[in-house]
């Protein structure tokens, strides 16, 4: 609620109401709790007043206005029952009712049957309640029975059926347009939320209903599947596949996400111990009931056959089940003889704040290896590692809803709207706003378009285009003096080091001209507020701590750091990439970004966990993959939490260790490899916390029953601790670790499930009496002050001149949506056209990209790929795919974990046969 001056008062049904100004009467109607039927409004929508159902009666108002258009005003008093309303809406709901079925409505044992009753009508009778998939969650069903129960006149039986043929062609989605009531709430948040355009009314009169833009399947018109429409319905004319004809759920769990780092909220809807349907909230503090395909149907894994429900232990090279005990005897016995820096543990970027706590606690203090690390792979840990030499902290500085009214975004290295799509639509709404959009990416994204200036740099030269834009900025003087001199440190030492980077010869050094390079520079100093949002998606290894720290001194010379709308945002990838760094799951920071180097910082843990911690610095996954390989690492411990596969390069070292043990709900690449395999709860099956890409800390909820005998991995670690003789492990709930971290974690300091039961908060956090922090760097930085840091020069590199593997090959990955179902069928290959042209190729062709001694098929698209030697090749992420791609990285000399970065040859389809094809 609004404070002050925001705040008037009226009237409603004779009731005192206070609401915000510039509210609607529904909305104000609604906040106090007083009902007004309507069918056409919804929340997340711009006022539209098309259903009339919501109209009032406004005090020296003349007519009958809809409460939903209608803003509220001091002292105004309004009605919304009367004799006259009541006339004019059955009036409307029968315009509604004469075209739509509703038996549901008028049956005459409505009032004497319940859900799991058997319908009781004549045979003959075909419309019933039960063969409409929205029975008992209808909002049609809702206004009417409303509207019955005032009058006491039911309404009248006959309708006119459309015999529109139901759609099914979809992925997740179902048509029924025979159920459509032309509210146009799906067609308005596919366009005012969701920025698609995908659907539209099609036909005339009494024969209009919805249809897609460019008509056929949802796909052809640019469907993203991220089902608001299905949400956005009040009927049942849209519908998912799944559980469709389920009914009402049993009860309704708010909790978050697992599929990315945006962190929305969900509300999981179960039935009989299953999770039958995902809505997004309208409470979500990011979200704001947004989701994406993944967040809304991607949750077929919690349900799944596939999951892993009991112990399985290798014996004789074959798995067979096993007890927990027997399991747990196994493992500890294996640990046991691997103590010290033989050990090492990697955890995945899904699991919670509270099992990553004690993953690394149980590695460092139980087994005394300082060998820790994490995996994330969408965004590499080193892709914020700038951020810490030059700010003092690895993490996002501003909130994601803030980008809706940033004057600037510059967009570098981010699929973002298909790795983070409800990111993607805060720039979205932006630019509609007016926003400046610059794109720096070597690939086109779906961005590109939108974008004010897109600059596509050769792949490997970014810190050179980097180094020409803040050149530009320096010498024309664009930089904010003041925030200079008084926040940031090292100015002159990054100007010394500028004058190896050309802004006239962009084009030779980076791809780019010099026109659109100064414009760039400009357009980004000028325009305030300014934001960077970057994922790096394309960058070599050596290049991302490089980046990170040219990006953060990009928006310290701007003055772009602790204000509203600006700042950094780096896209870490899954879920709890954040909480897991916050945690300690890296080898060279404890919780907290506490160094791991400091004696005193290792005695403060020694002291809190009454343990002696290793004083080595530890591995990071490439130098425990190495270790593996050279067999100096011989015990692993993986916790997965559902990926499918991790690194190919570290799965084709996994059968040099002595002794290996993965907790996982699905049967991952790994644990094929493992001694001991342990079933681990989903996030729907345990309490536990995870911390967004923007330092929020949220709740995930318990909302089923444990699946077969698979348990929280928290308890799993803690019981080997106390197995292996460990103290300190002795906890009843996950609240309880949350505690501990709140005591040893000063930026967790305030942080409790008792805070979080009424919405996430924002670290640093430092004690309970913090609310929590939207924005950092406000008056300084960790580190004192901002470090400037000096960029060097990257002499373009000689490696296209390869003759036999002439292209360089990047790639992207459309990856799938749990259930198998490819919303892209075929790889697809951008190549330029003048290489087009001299390899006899046209648009559409069906090619093999070649390396080494493998083949991809791929069809070509002649697009806007401006680089004469470079390919860009994207295909669809399924499961048979992955498993290909995993085992074609596994022979690429040397192994990896991605494409991008090799030499390749294109060539039309022919006869020869090929080692390896991914289709």
């Amino acid at each position: 609620m609004a404070k002050g001056s925001d705040i008037i008062t009226l009237i409603i049904d004779g009731r005192e109401v206070k609401a915000r100004k510039g509210a609607t009467i529904i909305e104000a109607a609604r906040e106090a709790g007083i009902y007004v039927p309507f069918l056409c409004y919804h929340p997340q929508l711009k006022p539209y007043g098309a259903c009339r159902a919501c109209v009032v009666e406004i005090e020296k108002v003349r007519g009958f206005p809809t409460s939903c258009t209608s803003p509220v005003a001091d002292g105004m008093v309004v009605k919304t029952q009367s004799t006259a309303l009541d006339k004019l809406r059955r009036d409307i709901m029968n315009l509604v009712l004469s075209e739509h079925p509703h038996g549901c409505l008028t049956c005459h044992r409505i009032e004497h049957c319940g859900p799991s009753d058997i319908c009781l009508r004549h045979v003959a009778v075909t419309d019933r309640c039960v063969v409409c998939p929205q029975n008992e969650r209808c909002e049609l069903q809702d206004v009417v029975y409303r509207m019955e129960f005032a009058t006491g006149k039911p309404f009248p039986l006959k309708y006119t059926y459309r015999n529109i043929p139901l759609d099914t062609r979809n992925p997740f989605i179902d048509h029924d347009m025979n159920l459509c009531i032309v509210c146009g709430r799906c067609i308005r948040i596919c366009s005012e939320v969701e920025w698609a355009d995908v659907l539209t009314f099609v036909q005339r009169g009494k024969h209009t209903v919805v249809g897609t833009s460019l008509g056929g399947l949802l796909s052809d018109s640019g469907c993203t599947f991220c089902g608001a429409c299905v949400d956005a319905c009040p009927v049942g004319a849209i519908t998912e596949k799944d559980y469709k004809f389920s009914g009402a759920p049993e009860r309704t769990v708010t909790t978050t996400c697992t599929h990315c780092s945006v962190g929305c909220q969900l509300n999981l809807l179960v039935k009989d111990e299953k999770v039958i349907r995902v809505i997004p909230s309208l409470e979500g503090p990011t979200s704001k009931g947004e989701a994406c395909a993944k967040g809304k149907f991607g949750h077929r894994f919690i349900n799944s056959p596939q999951r892993l429900t009991t112990p399985l232990v290798r014996k004789n090279g074959t798995f067979v089940k096993a007890s927990w005990e027997e399991a747990l005897k196994i493992v500890t016995d294996g640990l046991a003889r691997h103590r010290g820096a033989q050990f090492a543990a990697i955890a995945s970027s899904r699991i919670t704040n509270e099992e990553a706590y004690l993953l690394q606690k149980f590695t460092r203090g139980i087994m005394g290896s300082p060998n820790i690390d994490h995996i994330d792979t969408i965004c590499h840990p080193q892709n914020v590692s700038g951020l810490v030499e030059t700010f003092g902290l690895p993490a996002m500085t501003n909130s994601l809803r803030e980008l809706r009214d940033s004057s600037c975004i510059l967009v570098f290295g981010s699929d973002i709207t298909f790795d983070h799509p409800v990111a993607g639509l805060q720039i979205k709404e932006a630019v509609r706003r007016g926003a400046s959009l610059i794109v720096i990416d070597s690939a086109r994204t779906e961005l590109s378009p939108m974008a004010t200036l897109h600059l596509r740099p050769h792949p490997g030269t970014e810190v050179n285009l980097l180094g020409a834009f803040i050149r530009t900025i320096v010498e024309e003087g664009l930089f904010d003096k003041p925030f200079m001199e008084g926040r940031c440190e090292g100015f002159d030492a990054l100007k010394d080091s500028l004058s190896s980077f050309d802004i006239g010869g962009g084009e030779r050094t980076c791809g780019v001209s010099k026109e659109l390079l100064v414009e760039a520079a400009r357009t980004y100093a000028k325009r305030k507020p300014a934001a960077i949002v970057y994922s790096g998606h394309f960058l070599q290894n050596g290049n991302r701590k490089s980046v990170s720290s040219a990006l953060a001194n990009l928006a310290m010379l701007t003055g772009n750091i602790g204000k509203s709308s600006s700042g950094l945002y780096p896209m870490v990838g899954e879920a709890n990439s954040q909480g897991v760094m916050d945690m300690g799951c890296t080898p060279d920071a404890l919780p907290g970004y506490q160094a791991a180097a400091d004696p005193l910082v290792r005695e403060r843990f020694d002291k809190a966990w009454k343990t002696a911690l290793p004083d080595e610095r530890g591995l990071t996954t490439e130098g425990i993959i190495e270790a593996i390989r050279k067999k100096e690492v011989r015990a692993l411990c993986i916790l997965g939490n559902g990926q499918p596969s991790f690194l190919p390069e570290l799965e084709s070292v996994l059968g040099n260790l002595e002794f290996l043990v993965v907790m996982d709900n699905h049967m991952s690449r790994a644990a094929h490899l493992a001694q001991v395999v342990l079933p681990q709860c989903t996030f729907a099956e345990m309490d536990g916390t995870f911390t967004n890409s923007e330092r929020r800390v949220q709740r995930i909820r318990k909302i089923i029953e444990p699946v077969g005998e698979s348990r929280p991995s928290w308890w799993v670690i803690c019981d080997l601790a106390r197995r292996l003789g460990g103290n300190g492990f002795s906890y009843e709930l996950p609240s309880e670790v949350m505690d501990e971290i709140a005591r040893v974690v000063p930026i967790y300091g305030g942080i409790s499930y008792e805070r979080l039961e009424n919405g996430g908060l924002q670290w640093p956090c430092q004690d309970p009496g913090h609310s929590g922090t939207a924005i950092l760097h406000q008056e300084g930085f960790p580190r004192g002050k901002g470090k400037l840091a000096p960029l060097q020069y990257e002499p373009p590199s000689k490696e296209y001149e390869d003759k036999e593997h002439p292209y360089l090959l990047f790639s992207t990955t459309i990856r799938e949506i749990q259930g198998k179902i490819e919303l892209r069928h075929e790889n697809i290959l951008e190549l330029h056209r003048e290489d087009a042209i001299s390899e006899g190729i046209s648009e559409g062709d069906l090619v093999e990209v070649k390396l080494e001694n493998i083949a991809i098929k791929a069809r070509v698209k002649l697009g806007e790929n401006p680089h004469r030697g470079v390919v860009f090749l994207s295909f669809p992420h399924t499961e048979s795919t992955s498993n290909l791609l995993n085992n074609l990285l596994s022979e690429l000399s040397p192994r990896s974990s991605d494409l991008n970065g090799r030499r390749v040859r294109v060539e039309k389809i022919s006869a020869s046969g090929t080692k390896h094809e991914v289709n």
